[in-house]
């Protein structure tokens, strides 16, 4: 990517799909620092410009809102950077629910959970049920298998079955405010049956995820700006009833279906979703609304 010019290589980040947070974070602080001068600045009106068209674009990424509100208001850009990235890098969210999940444990996960796997994977001697949400279940389930851990995709329709016979629930945010979560489609269903069923659900929001409430409302009025929860149309979408409604991506889960949240700090209680730490408040960021569309980037 060092070809590109900076605006450009921002460009290519906001419309890349399907790639993991910390590599989406690590992308754009790269494309950031490229605002630099020569003299090693980087000019703040441009930076702010570069952030907003960023997050119109992925709105329901927590770790870009974070590292936005960061370097926006660091002094030290380069240095900034480099210490959020330290910190995802550092970021002891899977080592806490390894030591959180109990030996032998029976989980269910839903949809495909980088953030879960991680901490799975860790723990080794326990049994997934992958939920197969928007097919991305089969997917976790295989990957899982192929590095030793029992994993069977299951399918959305006996969600019943498999919570019945999990000691806890995972479900992994995209994004987190204090009292609720946007998570991958089938979440809210999965954590309604666990709280019916009495099987704690545990929402998993790792560095960064987790926002303060004005950000968070600001992310979820661009994400519903477009009536299916995505930011461009698809071809499908031409000619469509605009009444027929349409499967997000996401869904909104209330705290109150969650029992514990799952982070860098430990296995944490629920109510309120604690904020990430050295979280500074930018109202640029706070005002950013609903008008940045495809066409500005």
């Amino acid at each position: 990517m060092t070809d590109l010019h900076p605006i450009e290589h921002l460009r290519y980040v906001a419309r890349s799909g399907g790639v993991p947070a910390a590599m989406l974070v690590e992308e754009t602080a790269e494309a950031v620092l490229g605002l630099s001068s020569r003299f090693g600045q980087v000019d703040s009106a441009e930076l702010l410009v570069a952030c907003r068209r960023i997050l119109s674009r992925r709105p329901v990424s927590g770790p870009l809102w974070w590292m936005a509100a960061r370097v926006v208001t660091a002094a030290d850009v380069r240095r900034e950077v480099a210490e959020l990235l330290r910190e995802l890098a550092a970021d002891r969210t899977a080592v806490e629910l390894e030591a959180a999940l109990p030996h032998g444990a029976t989980v269910t996960v839903v949809g495909w959970s980088i953030q879960a796997a991680q901490g799975l994977l860790r723990r080794g001697d326990v049994s997934v049920l992958a939920l197969d949400a928007l097919g991305e279940g089969a997917e976790l389930a295989r990957q899982l298998g192929l590095r030793g851990i029992v994993a069977t995709r299951v399918a959305p329709e006996a969600v019943a079955a498999a919570v019945a016979a999990s000691d806890a629930v995972l479900v992994e945010a995209s994004i987190a405010g204090p009292g609720e979560a946007l998570c991958v489609t089938g979440s809210v269903p999965a954590a309604a049956v666990a709280r019916h069923l009495g099987v704690p659900v545990w929402l998993v929001a790792g560095v960064g995820y987790r926002v303060p409430q004005a950000l968070y409302d600001v992310a979820i009025a661009r994400w519903q700006a477009e009536p299916d929860g995505r930011v461009e149309p698809e071809p499908a979408d031409v000619g469509r009833d605009p009444t027929e409604p349409r499967l997000r991506n996401e869904e909104r889960l209330d705290v109150a279906l969650v029992d514990r949240v799952a982070c860098e700090a430990g296995l944490l209680a629920a109510p309120p979703i604690p904020t990430t730490p050295n979280f500074p408040r930018v109202p640029e960021l706070e005002h950013l609304g609903v008008v940045l569309a495809e066409r500005d980037l």
